[in-house]
Parts: structure tokens; C-alpha cells; sequence
């Protein structure tokens, strides 16, 4: 009895050693640094912008695009990279009208023309101060001025940050 005793004991200290090492693995998971947020933007220009990019992610003035990463913690050097194309009035009305898709050599030459008629921006701004992110909400504004927000509230509550009209008039000379 002894004997077996003594390999119950064995057993029961192996048993309990490897509970413990399974168990030490078990722990708190550690947040991520960043979430993933919606991308909106809003345009207050007379001009014509239907994608852009932030910080290489895709976003569109047409809803809401999934995703941009957004860190956990503001930081005061945190920046958006925004780069867009944009459609003046005159070269929107110039490229009327569309030709069918399947009017396959029109459609080509009005690409082309569609092409060479946008103008490409990019800008770097500072993302205000946050304390929760609610994914990015990126302005256009005339003078190709751009400002962003992480706010909780939405372009148009009065609790949001930004509050500049939409299609707002391009001045006759842009500030520097």
C-alpha cells in the first residue's frame, strides 16, 4: 500500500504542477493600442470630392467606410495624412454628359477627360484631443483646408466640434 500510495502522491503533485503552468498562461488579455473606427467625410466645398484617403486608409463624402485605426490614447503629436481629388464646378459641368458604359469608346475618352480634369491634395493636420475615439470625421474645407474630429456627435448636433456650413463659397484668394 505504500507503493501505491506513493505513486497516487506522484501523480496527484505532476497533476497539480501542470494546472499551475496552464494556469500561468491564463491572464488578463492586454488591450490593443488601437481600435478600428469608421471614416466619414463631409464636404463644405462647391467642389466635387467623392473618396479620399487617410493615413493610406479609404474613405468617402457618399457614407460611412470601415476602417482607420485609431489609437487608444491621444497623443499631442497624433496627425491625420489626408489626401483627396477633387472635381471644380466648371470641369463637372464641362464633363456632361456622362456617355453609357457600354458606349465603350466614348466612355473610355470621357475617363481620360475625367482624369486629367481632377486636381490631387494632400494636407497634414493635427486630430484634436480625445478621450474616447469614435472613428474620424474629415472636413473639407474651401482653400483645400482640411480638419478632422474623433467626436462622439455627429457634423450638425450642436455638440460637435465643427461647425462650418456646407457648400461654402471659394473666396477669391486663399490665406497661405
Amino acid at each position: 500500500m505504500p507503493e501505491n500510495d506513493f505513486k497516487i502522491k506522484k501523480r496527484m503533485t505532476l497533476l497539480t504542477a501542470v494546472l499551475m503552468l496552464m494556469m500561468s498562461g491564463c491572464s488578463v488579455a492586454r488591450q490593443p493600442d488601437a481600435n478600428p473606427g469608421s471614416i466619414d467625410g463631409i464636404n463644405h466645398t462647391e467642389y466635387k470630392i467623392d473618396d479620399f484617403k487617410v493615413n493610406g486608409a479609404g474613405g468617402s463624402t457618399n457614407g460611412t467606410v470601415c476602417c482607420v485605426m485609431m489609437p487608444r490614447q491621444w497623443t499631442p503629436d497624433l496627425t491625420a495624412h489626408v489626401s483627396w481629388n477633387s472635381l471644380s464646378p466648371e470641369a463637372s459641368k464641362a464633363l456632361r454628359p456622362i456617355p453609357q458604359f457600354n458606349d465603350e469608346a466614348n466612355y473610355k475618352k470621357w475617363r481620360i477627360k475625367l482624369k486629367n480634369s481632377l486636381q490631387h491634395h494632400e494636407i497634414t493636420v493635427p486630430i484634436p484631443q480625445y478621450d474616447k475615439s469614435c472613428g474620424l470625421k474629415v472636413h473639407f474645407l474651401p482653400c483645400h483646408q482640411v480638419k478632422v474630429t474623433s467626436s462622439c456627435y455627429w457634423y450638425g448636433m450642436p455638440e460637435y466640434p465643427i461647425q462650418e456650413p456646407e457648400k461654402m463659397k471659394e473666396p477669391a484668394v486663399c490665406p497661405k
